[in-house]
This record gives C-alpha cells, structure tokens and sequence, in this order.
C-alpha cells in the first residue's frame, strides 16, 4: 500500500512539474517553438493554446492570377476559418500557380495559411500590442475570405483588411500584401533539430533539397540556394510564337512570382524549358530573376572554390526585358566573370541555367515519409532501376533513364515500312509512340529499338525527341552516377520525322551524345537505345 502511495505521489509530481514548466502566452507575446516564429494575436483561457501572426510579410500578390479562377467562386468562403479556406484553395489543380497569396503563406512552412477575414480583424484589434514584435508594421493584407461581388471585368472579389480602419473587398487580380498565421499548442511537445547553421559556400542537404547556400539570414538558418549541377545549351523559350512575343515575366527581384507566373501558361513545360529545367530539380526550384543572378556574381570569390562546376557561362535569368529585335524578344542573361552587370540576349540562344530554391535549417524531427526524389537520384523500387532526369514539384512522381544501353541497332529493318511514316511523331511521350509501334503486325522483329527497351520489363519505352533532350539538360548530373560514359555515342529517340535521306529514305529523330545536339537520320541507320520510364 505504502508503494502505491509513493507511485501515486509521484505521478502527481511528475505532472505538477510538467504543469508548471509549460509556457503560458497572452495576446502581443513572441513565439517561437523553433518551428514557427511570430506574434500571439489570439489565445485560449489557459493561455496555451492560440494563434500567431508571421513575423513578415510578403511583397505585393495577386489573391489569384488565373484569368479562368478569378472568374468563378472557388468555395473558400469561411469568414472565420483561414485553415478552411486553405483546404478549398490546396485541393484546386496546380494551385500553387494560381493562387499566389495562398501559396506565399504555405511557403513559410507547414500550418501557415492565410488568415480569414475575421482573423486578420482580431490582429487589428490588437494591433498596438502586436506591432512592437513585428519586423514591419501592420499595413493592409488580403484575407483568404470570397466575397460574393464582382468588379467590372466580371471578377469576383475577396476581402481585405486595412490594419488602420476599414475592410473592404476587391478584385482578386489586384495586388495586396500578405500576412501568415498559424496555430500553436504550447502543451505539447515539439522534437525540432535547430541545431545546423550555414554561411555562405556551405553545401545544404536536407534529403529534399541539395545546393550551396549563396543568401542567408542573421539566424544562419534559412536563405537560397543554387543548384549542386547547371544545365547546358537551354532555351528561355521553344517555340518560335513565345521567342517573338512578351509575356511580363519581367520581376527583376524575385525570380519565384516569375516561375509561378510561367506555370500558369497552357503546356509551359513544352514551352519554357529553361523554366522547366529547374521544376525538376523538385517543389521550390525555380529560374532565378537578374537580381538573383547579380547576387550570386557578386559572391563569386566566395563561392567558386566550393562549387563543382565553373561559373563561367552566360546564365539565364527569368527576368524578361520589353524589347525587340531580329532575334525576337530578349531577357536578361548574366556571367558572373564578365565585368557587365547583365547583356540581352534572344529567348532562343541556348545558355547556362542555374536553379534556385529557398531553405530553412529548422525542421521537425518526423516519422520516416514517402521517399522524395531529385533529378540526378539513383532509383529503385525493386522492378525498375535507373537515374531520375524528371521529377513532379513533390519529388514523388518523375521519369527514369536505364542504367543499360543497347549495342548499335536499326530503329526498323523493314524496308518498305521505313520508308514511310507510320504515324509515332509525338514529341514529348515516346510512351504513346511505343503504342503505336506495338500495334503493327510483327513489330518485335521489325522494330528493334523498340523492342530492347519493352525486354527491359514492365514500362521502359523508347524515349521520345523532348525526352531524350530532357536527358541531355541533365547531362552532368547523370553522368556524375557513371550512366551516359564521355564514349561518343548516339541514341534513337521514338519520335519520327517528316525530312528525307538523299535516298529519299524517311527519317527519325537521334540525339548525338558528343554533340548535345538532335538531328535526323535514315531509320534503317543504327545507334544505341536508352530506355526510359514513369515512376
């Protein structure tokens, strides 16, 4: 009995202490969990539980700038919920690129959202105690609230709150700057690892994102980072109609609402490959903007001898200048060894590209989650082997090149049939070429590039023209995993075309190695076969 006691008197103990070492907050209080950092503007009773304003705010942002969403109601329409709202917006596709005031508030880590139009009126309320924390002053921000009006274009509206005296709704194409808010709960534990800081030149790997830190705040613990590898002889654009023509992708500060604004467009991953290129690298990557670039020029000497490539190229910016000439429309271009600030250059010039990507050192101590994958990454799921050259913003879904390549061989042997088109002229999915292919009578000893890649098992296809030039972009950092050797060598891509032989023999399109380069050839030419799949 008397044991019992003791451990009953113990427990009580144990639970008086851990009552009395949890942090209470009011309202105007600073919190910071080393997860999220900002300014109480609402608490519970016990004064444990609450909500926090961020520390910052953004530049100016559309509420949406998706001409076909600011037209419709999109069902976030809590007045007193922002995490509600957060939830309508996050389901729409591709949201990230529409809604750019939402997505500001996510980027500042996981439970940030942007406050309803209540929850920005209870930080009015307590503005005089909650603006002496703050970095800036409260001014006016977009609530993530609709309302049910439109202006005169037919837009519909959301509302905003004037820190000062008023709230108001407007159009959502118009610009306002944004505050974040969060929920905390101070009575539970949060495992964090802080510990890590970073100056400039440091190699940052987080499993997610990899590069070399060329910004960084007084903390050392977020900043920007370059890509570990650069892409080679890249387009700003593709197609001939965007090279002669100006889309307003012109911010020189911030090279992200450039990105966003691009994935915005119809196919731009077709369109914009230098945009593309850094999408790959996985969600945050982005074309840095010509300010971006000038920063990272002006810490040449700092960070050269840490980098695994040269610095000497003329590297695209997304920055878009408003001016023509007879190479159509130019953008911003700049090397960092040119004493130059930034040149003109046409969108169809093929350059260097840098990526960048925001980090932040102060993560949360999980559960193991779904592998998440960068261009470059070796992967295997125990069916299919090879090194990842695409890859979705979350890194779960991408393409794979084979480890392997094939000796030598005809794309067809069949006389008759290779000297006719026969219809697989897609031009970014060698998939849906295989398909064709699969369909003709006796294709398997007709068709032996084809048929390598179907005998690699479940999947691999016979990449298509963009494919293979997708491959080639990441040429370094593929070949960093000793796939693709320095051997001159070319390989057949899927994707037919239209040009003829001297012999008048019909053509497919190869990618020569040595060269980097994509020219046509006879389809009974040989050359080697590299296969590609979906993960």
């Amino acid at each position: 009995m008397k044991k019992i006691i003791a451990l009953f008197a113990a427990i009580i103990s144990f639970a008086s202490i851990q009552a009395q070492t949890t942090k209470t907050y009011k309202v105007g209080d600073y919190y910071n969990d080393g997860l999220k950092e900002g300014v109480v503007f609402s608490v519970s009773a016990d004064g444990t539980k609450g909500r926090i304003v961020s520390m910052t705010e953004s530049g100016l942002l559309n509420w949406s700038s998706s001409s076909s969403e600011k037209l419709k109601l999109v069902g976030a329409d809590s007045s007193t919920d922002g995490a509600y709202n957060m939830s309508k917006i996050t389901a729409i596709q591709g949201w990230e690129s529409k809604y750019p005031a939402f997505e500001w508030c996510l980027r500042q880590g996981e439970g940030w959202y942007l406050p309803s139009k209540q929850e920005l009126s209870e930080i009015r309320k307590n503005k005089a105690l909650i603006d002496p924390k703050l970095t800036d002053p409260l001014t006016y921000y977009w609530s993530s609230t609709e309302q049910n009006s439109k202006i005169r274009t037919g837009e519909y509206c959301a509302w905003i709150v004037n820190m000062n005296n008023t709230t108001y709704y407007s159009g959502k194409k118009y610009m306002q700057p944004v505050r974040a808010v969060a929920a905390f709960d101070a009575s539970k534990p949060v495992a964090v690892s802080s510990s890590k800081t970073y100056k400039i030149g440091d190699f940052y790997d987080d499993g997610v994102k990899k590069g070399y830190v060329f910004e960084v705040d007084a903390s050392g613990k977020s900043g920007k980072l370059i890509s570990s590898f650069i892409g080679e002889k890249i387009h700003w654009a593709y197609y001939r109609k965007d090279q002669y023509s100006y889309t307003g992708i012109d911010n020189k500060k911030d090279g992200y609402l450039n990105q966003c604004k691009i994935m915005e467009m119809p196919d731009w991953r077709d369109r914009f490959p230098a945009f593309e290129w850094c999408a790959a690298l996985g969600k945050g990557w982005y074309l840095p903007s010509v300010n971006e670039m000038l920063t990272i020029k002006s810490l040449i000497k700092d960070l050269q001898p840490k980098l695994p490539f040269s610095l000497k190229h003329h590297f695209l910016t997304s920055t878009e200048q408003n001016h023509s000439g007879s190479s159509g429309y130019y953008v911003c271009v700049v090397n960092p060894y040119v004493d130059s600030e930034s040149i003109s250059r046409g969108k169809f010039f093929g350059s260097s590209v840098l990526a960048v990507c925001a980090f932040n050192s102060t993560v949360q101590t999980a559960a193991p989650v779904k592998k998440k994958y960068n261009v470059g990454d070796y992967y295997d799921d125990g069916k299919k082997e090879g090194i990842v050259f695409e890859v979705s913003e979350d890194g779960n879904h991408g393409k794979i090149i084979s480890l392997v390549q094939s000796e030598r061989m005809p794309w067809c042997t069949d006389p008759d049939e290779a000297a006719e088109l026969i219809g697989v002229n897609h031009d970014t999915d060698g998939a849906q070429n295989q398909a064709k292919i699969m369909q003709i009578p006796g294709w398997e000893t007709k068709y032996p590039a084809f048929k390598w890649c179907v005998d690699l098992g479940e999947g691999w296809y016979l990449p298509s023209k963009r494919e293979i030039t997708k491959v080639q972009q990441n040429r370094h950092w593929i070949e960093s995993k000793g796939v693709l050797s320095d051997d001159i060598a070319s390989y057949w891509t899927s994707t037919e075309s239209n040009r003829l032989t001297k012999d008048e023999e019909v053509c497919s399109w190869k990618y020569f190695h040595f060269s980097g380069g994509v020219d046509s050839d006879a389809k009974t030419s040989t050359a080697h076969v590299r296969a590609v799949a979906t993960f």
